[in-house]
């Protein structure tokens, strides 16, 4: 029976340790940019192994500069 109690304890604080590590991630692109998301990383894997070479290039564009509309399109999207 402990041995089963200390396997529950170890996955609970296990998924705390994981959703602790989500929450520092989505805290620290308040303060630092992210270099890329995991959509880019994927189409630059598929576009690195389709085609041989990969033509990126990205900026950032201020919150503030960004259309309403797109943000309301972003946020109807999701669902």
């Amino acid at each position: 029976m402990r041995v089963v109690v200390r396997a529950l304890v170890l996955v609970a604080l296990s998924l705390l340790a994981l959703q602790l590590a989500f929450a520092a991630r989505i805290a620290l692109m308040a303060a630092l940019d992210p270099a890329s998301t995991t959509f880019q990383r994927s189409e630059i894997w598929r576009l690195a192994t389709g085609r041989g070479e990969v033509l990126w290039s990205q900026h950032w564009t201020p919150y503030e500069r960004i259309s309403p509309n797109l943000k309301h399109a972003v946020v109807a999207s999701d669902g």
